[in-house]
């Protein structure tokens, strides 16, 4: 095979895979959540908090392990003794459940933590994501200012060279427009900032180009009402349930543990003689061996009223909070557009066409780009508040954990 063709062979066999590295990585709301669950920051300690209580957990509350012994005694005169004999602990009482219990409540408390902390951090993602797709918005505004100063400068040097406007006058655009260029660049700034960032934050590799897509101002199915509890609450109430279930086994009456013993012995002396020995032993209460249960489940069940209590309590407060930002906000986004939508069209065509007409100044033409570009800031501003306060209130449902 010749040189060419194989560097044509490798070419095409590398095509389609540089064209697919070349190309932007589209992201949208459930590729950043389920990127923020995989990936995010602080995630693996999460789910490692809930393996490590779940480990800790294991094999509480089982039957001790039988003990198999082996005894010699020699006594002077009277030759060797040996004694086999196996060992069965036998525990009827309710400490071994209330153990259990006290176990499956630190797994369900480190559930409900770790349910909350992975619902912040999905929530942290999505509000990075939006303030990132407003960002590119606003690179948008801030590159069609620049363009219309530009063609509004171009005309103004024009008039200069025919002698109709001032050296003021184009001093004055050129300023503008070097203002316009700079806020551009730091948008542009404030842009790739916000996309290395969350590009960090979900895993992605920094230099790749992300095209976010999606509505920016919140749809009626993203708030839908979600009917399951939150998992943390869940988790939380079925923590007390079974903090309950641990204080009731340990003030069930108490039964001492006793062991159950049997083997044979041999006797050697002039000759071997065989036998059997059997004995039963009693464990004596005299230190109230269940009063350390009766208050580890006492604190257990504290602790996941506490945390039940709280989570109740601050889902309620930000459901509220949102629920009343959110639809104020969509109100207030719905007026302003309707009450500028025209007039800010109208207005830009008006000085636009007035002013390379001649029957418009410029201090008018700068006045209204700012209008605009103000209006159109302001429409953005309404549309990512309105987001947050519908992801808050996801959030608040337990969307995210």
């Amino acid at each position: 095979m010749s040189l060419c063709a194989l560097l044509c062979g490798l070419l095409c066999t590398l095509a389609p895979a540089l064209a697919i590295a070349g190309a932007p990585r589209s992201l949208d709301e459930r590729a950043v959540v389920e990127l923020a669950r995989k990936h995010g920051p602080g995630m693996a300690a999460i789910a490692q908090q809930v393996h490590s209580a779940e480990a800790a957990a294991v094999g509480v509350g089982r039957y001790p392990n039988p003990q198999l012994g082996w005894q010699r005694e020699h006594q002077p005169g009277h030759g060797f003794e040996d004694a086999l004999a196996l060992t069965v602990p036998i525990d009827l009482s309710s400490q071994r459940a209330s153990r259990r219990h006290l176990a499956a409540t630190a797994v369900q408390l480190a559930r409900s933590r770790a349910a909350s902390q992975r619902g912040q951090g999905v929530l942290d993602a999505l509000l990075r994501f939006y303030e990132t797709m407003v960002a590119e918005r606003r690179l948008a505004i801030a590159a069609t200012q620049l363009e219309r100063l530009d063609r509004a400068a171009e005309v103004l040097r024009q008039r200069h060279q025919e002698g109709t406007a001032s050296g003021y006058e184009l001093t004055r655009m050129e300023l503008e427009g070097e203002l316009a260029r700079s806020a551009l660049r730091t948008a542009e700034i404030a842009r790739d900032g916000l996309r290395l960032a969350l590009s960090l934050q979900l895993g992605i590799d920094g230099g790749e180009t992300l095209q976010l897509v999606g509505p920016l101002a919140p749809t009626e199915a993203a708030q839908a009402e979600h009917e399951a509890e939150p998992s943390a609450l869940r988790e939380a109430r079925a923590a007390e349930r079974t903090a309950d279930n641990a204080r009731e086994a340990a003030d069930a009456t108490y039964v001492p543990r006793f062991s159950l013993s049997g083997g044979v012995r041999r006797v050697e002396e002039n000759e071997s003689q065989w036998g059997y020995q059997a004995g039963l032993s009693m464990e004596l209460p005299l230190n109230r061996p269940a009063a350390p249960l009766r208050a580890q489940a006492k604190a257990a069940r504290a602790q996941a009223r506490a945390q039940a209590e709280r989570l109740e309590r601050t889902l309620l407060i930000e459901r509220a909070r949102a629920a009343l930002l959110l639809s104020r906000t969509q109100a207030e986004l719905q007026r302003f557009g309707s009450a500028t939508r025209e007039r800010v069209e109208l207005l830009g065509r008006a000085v636009q066409q007035g002013y390379l007409e001649g029957r418009r100044t410029l201090i008018e033409l700068l006045d209204a780009q700012r209008t605009r570009t103000a209006v159109a800031y302001r429409e953005l501003e309404l549309a990512l508040a309105a987001r947050q306060a519908e992801l808050s209130l996801r959030a608040a449902r337990g969307e995210f954990q």
